[in-house]
């Protein structure tokens, strides 16, 4: 019933969005279009809760049906929530921003992400008008130092803030940060300021340092350079080799070391301070030490590894990826490896059983025969499987891949590129096993011993497809395109068949 309910509200919000020029939008238009600023409108969607109102956004965004004007009936004072982050650039605009500030007192979360049209000064506005914000999210956003004081000096209730990738200076940081008698946006629990361009003055690791110590040790710091502001913490501490609870911060999850280098003190210094990480993210990793101090984070979520290739020396898969997944690889969500040798997928199938999202960047594979064969419970919860091989494969085994496609039933995207050592008879082996029911996402690019008929096999029994991509895979003709394309417009109408 709860399946059936929410397929008529879809239903419902779809049919509104597609008549929304014509029927909902056209009395506002004929009677108020050369009217000046609206302080409040009452019209047809004033009733609709909070979150409708949101998912009718959403619905007119992912019909591509969203106009600047539509805005006009969709911002409400009701609005406890808003999310404007996944519009299209051309809807956003300053006097959309202003109106949110005018309307809308009630809002507890605005997600600006990505309106990077909308002047600082309509931020600012923001910032001074709505006092009940509890989370604002301006990433990639023309964010400054001035917005970040008006921050500091209205949003009281504030307590996640992100300004990531925007232009903040160690000014607008300093306005965070306490002056002995007052500590602005004293609720703040969360701060995310990664990638912030280079600003004059440009943000130092001691006040970074000083900001964090000011705040609780349940503060979540998202930052590029938290190594380095952890280990001026660590001096400060006087360098304590035993890293008790109440010295650690057990709310900051991301590690990410960007282009940074990596040390292996670093690595084990902050595991020791924030043993709560659940993103962790090491590029380049030259050395397996650098990798195995992770073992302790037992609530990752998400790992990326890069392998250092400057020196022509790769990491290894069994001395790093493989010690590391067998120790905190169960609850193990995202993972990304590339440029690691012998990576063997029925190894990390078994010591990451809910992983969901696998990006792989490699020259060589393990041969699945020899680990676990008959192993049919590896992969079953994976969404979205990426599969990048380098320079030459053809000596790789053919059912290299039959551990995740055979498997995988719930697979949404499938992405493979290079892939030569894959058959058309391997991969409607696979088919027949397991018809992907769930796939929405299939490319394959310079895959070029797989043929065309195969696809459109795969066509006649799929339920879900809507983008398929064949890209210079040479033994697929355009007779096959044209097949694809004529079968798709006749019984798959939403699929859409690109072919290069």
């Amino acid at each position: 019933m709860a399946c059936r309910l929410k397929s008529l509200k879809s239903f419902c919000l779809q049919k509104i969005a597609r008549n929304f020029e014509t029927f909902w939008f056209k009395p506002f238009e004929e009677q108020f279009s050369s009217a000046g600023k609206l302080l409040h409108v009452i019209g047809p969607f004033d009733d609709l809760t909070s979150e409708l109102n949101q998912y009718l956004l959403d619905v007119l965004v992912k019909e591509k049906l969203l106009k600047t004007k539509y805005l006009q009936l969709l911002i409400s004072s009701r609005l406890v929530e808003l999310n404007l982050s996944k519009a299209p650039n051309y809807v956003y605009s300053d006097g959309i921003v202003n109106c949110i500030a005018d309307r809308c007192h009630k809002l507890t979360k605005l997600n600006l992400s990505y309106c990077n049209k909308v002047s600082s000064r309509a931020l600012e506005n923001v910032a001074t008008q709505l006092l009940t914000l509890q989370i604002l999210i301006l990433k990639s956003t023309k964010c400054d130092d001035k917005v970040l004081i008006a921050i500091s000096q209205y949003s009281c209730d504030l307590r996640h803030l992100d300004v990531s990738s925007c232009k903040i200076s160690q000014r607008g940081l300093n306005s965070l940060c306490s002056d002995d008698s007052h500590l602005p946006c004293p609720k703040l629990q969360t701060l995310r300021i990664r990638d912030c361009g280079v600003c004059k003055p440009p943000i130092t690791i001691d006040r970074v340092a000083s900001l964090l110590l000011q705040r609780t040790k349940t503060f979540d710091l998202d930052y590029d350079k938290i190594h380095l502001v952890l280990s001026r913490i660590h001096k400060l501490n006087n360098s304590p080799n035993i890293i008790t609870p109440n010295l650690q911060y057990p709310r900051i999850q991301c590690l990410d070391f960007g282009t940074e280098d990596i040390f292996t003190t670093d690595v084990e210094l902050i595991c020791k301070y924030c043993p709560n990480i659940t993103i962790a993210a090491l590029n380049p990793v030259a050395h397996d030490d650098q990798v195995l101090p992770l073992m302790t984070l037992q609530h990752l979520r998400h790992l990326e590894i890069v392998s250092d290739t400057h020196d022509g020396v790769t990491l290894s898969f069994e001395g790093s990826a493989s010690p590391l997944l067998c120790s905190v690889g169960m609850y193990l969500q995202v993972l990304l490896l590339i440029e690691l040798t012998d990576v063997c997928l029925s190894t990390i199938g078994k010591y990451c059983p809910h992983l969901k999202n696998f990006n792989l960047m490699v020259s060589t594979l393990q041969d699945n025969r020899s680990h676990f064969p008959d192993n049919m419970t590896c992969y079953t919860e994976l969404e979205q499987f990426k599969c990048i091989i380098i320079g030459e494969n053809d000596m790789l085994p053919e059912d290299s891949l039959s551990v995740i496609l055979k498997n995988s039933k719930d697979l949404r995207s499938l992405l493979l590129t290079n892939i030569q050592f894959l058959t058309t008879e391997e991969l409607g082996r696979y088919i027949n096993h397991n018809a992907l029911p769930n796939l929405e996402e299939l490319e394959l690019t310079n895959c070029n011993h797989i043929e065309g008929s195969i696809f459109y096999h795969f066509l006649t029994i799929s339920q879900c497809l809507t983008n398929l991509t064949l890209d210079v895979c040479q033994q697929v003709t355009r007779a096959d395109f044209s097949k694809l394309l004529k079968y798709s417009e006749q019984h798959l109408p939403k699929l859409q068949v690109q072919w290069t």
